[in-house]
């Protein structure tokens, strides 16, 4: 995959993630705008039934109402007030007309009096253009479908006319009850206006904590009046009652997300593989060339140029063949050594030796094939442990050959000894690695970048390998977060 491939494929899934993050913002934000207009709604439903069991409840006084509608239209027609106490009849007829405007529109009042009962009959008359009750009260009033539903409805407009004041207090209980009905618990506060101007208040509607405020719309109050409610802000509740959907989006878009990066990161790990594939296939080929080319050419010189059959080049022709074959043999054996260890069928058969004779032997070994110093450092002479001898040489060599190629000119090995475990150190003073490839170094096929350098061969596969070793030995091989040395650490259980 080429960068620019990449690098779209990046643009690519912000893109996607963008737009899903967007998405879910919208339908969050529109879920949330709902959610408050259903909450603000039922605080208004529980405005307007606390209007109207206030007034249910005046309806239980001395003052009784009865009243008809036309048999075409349904409009109320007439009123009837009864007040079966002592009240004066002059005080109810000058409230009602100190309340509202009678004398233009086609309403008529009779005070009469039959009995005991004093009464008060409004009635509506048919005047071209004039308001009858229903326009002077201002009351919605809908189709009655029984005289019971009439004379109920009568009881309380009677009410609401001759009871134009609301008591807040009272009704601030008739509120407390419907929102605790509902779930609501937050503060409020009531005001009455009676054409547009304040005539009552209860718990301080000006005060900064009410930012919301609605009007009542019950049908039993007298026109031009109105029961104002003022309440918090209602975000915390409106999140609440949105959460589940709140919480299922944010599920949703972590989900697209994570798969999102996941897939992004699996690409870029593949690519890296491909990459390293790559070198490696062309570091072994030049390799694999190289050692073929020298031992045809030292086997063709015999065969031409050795008529005389000189024994001493004959022999010396013959020396450089095998040698280079030998050097083949070992590429193709670390590359079927990773081949088996991808595939499983790398058997770990322990025995017992000591530890301390075979790093000595490795170590002396590497100083016969370089200039650099390495020291061997012990506090015994037997360290006995249960290890596969091939495989772990071939770890103990990696790791002691890596430091002669990539390190300094000064290489320390040393075992400690501890009381589950065996510890061998590999340090050496070169570059350090850097930070960001102390992990990626045990991947297969993986070399440190040299900028397109290739003075020192490699292939990828020794850490791997003997990385690979140790954990088939319950064991771990660890670059140390030293900051003088470059220091591998070996551990082989003894077990």
């Amino acid at each position: 995959m080429k960068r620019s491939s990449q690098t779209r494929l990046i643009y690519f899934i912000g893109i996607v993630i963008l737009i899903t993050l967007s998405i879910q913002a919208y339908w969050n934000i529109k879920n949330y705008k709902a959610n408050k207009v259903v909450l603000t709604n039922e605080v208004l439903s529980g405005l307007n039934n606390s209007i109207d069991a206030y007034y249910a409840d005046l309806v239980k006084t001395d003052i009784k109402g009865r009243a008809s509608t036309d048999s075409v239209s349904g409009e109320m027609r007439t009123i009837t007030i009864e007040a079966t106490s002592d009240e004066n009849l002059d005080g109810l007829l000058d409230s009602l007309k100190a309340k509202y405007n009678f004398e233009d529109s086609a309403v008529v009042l009779s005070p009469s009096q039959m009995g005991q009962n004093r009464n008060i009959t409004i009635t509506s008359e048919r005047k071209a253009g004039a308001p009858g009750i229903n326009g002077i009260l201002g009351h919605n009033i809908v189709p009655i479908d029984s005289l019971t539903q009439l004379t109920e409805m009568a009881s309380k407009i009677v009410v609401s006319m001759l009871n134009q004041d609301v008591e807040l207090d009272k009704l601030s209980g008739y509120v407390k009850d419907e929102f605790e009905r509902k779930g609501f618990h937050f503060d409020y506060a009531l005001s009455q206006t009676t054409n547009q101007e304040t005539i009552n208040t209860y718990n301080n509607p000006d005060d900064s904590k009410f930012k919301l405020s609605i009007e009542a719309k019950s049908g039993y109050l007298a026109r031009n009046s109105a029961i104002n409610i003022f309440f918090p802000n209602i975000t915390l509740l409106v999140l609440k009652e949105s959460f589940a959907g709140l919480f299922l989006s944010f599920l949703l878009s972590v989900f697209i997300i994570a798969c999102l990066l996941y897939l992004l990161k699996i690409i870029s790990q593949q690519k890296q593989i491909m990459l390293s594939k790559n070198d490696f296939i062309s570091n072994i080929s030049h390799e694999l060339k190289t050692p073929i080319a020298t031992s045809m050419s030292a086997l063709e010189a015999i065969q031409r140029f050795n008529n005389d059959e000189d024994r001493d080049k004959t022999d010396r022709y013959l020396s450089i063949a095998s040698g280079q074959l030998g050097k083949l043999n070992i590429m193709v054996e670390k590359i079927l050594e990773t081949v088996s260890l991808d595939t499983n069928k790398v058997a770990i058969e322990k025995e017992e030796f000591n530890l301390i004779d075979m790093v000595k032997s490795a170590v002396e070994k590497h100083q016969l094939n370089t200039n650099k110093e390495i020291l061997f450092v012990t506090d015994r002479d037997e360290l006995k442990v249960m290890a596969d001898l091939f495989h772990f040489e071939n770890v103990i060599s990696n790791i002691i050959e890596n430091a002669i190629k990539y390190g300094g000119d000064k290489i320390t090995v040393s075992i400690k000894a501890n009381y589950l475990n065996a510890d061998i150190l590999v340090a050496n003073n070169g570059k350090l690695i850097d930070k960001s490839q102390r992990e990626k170094i045990f991947d297969k096929f993986y070399r440190i970048p040299t900028q397109n350098k290739h003075d020192v061969k490699g292939y990828g596969i020794g850490l791997y390998y003997s990385k690979t070793i140790m954990e088939k030995h319950k064991g771990s091989l660890t670059l140390l977060p030293d900051t003088k040395e470059t220091t591998f650490k070996i551990t082989l259980p003894y077990a």
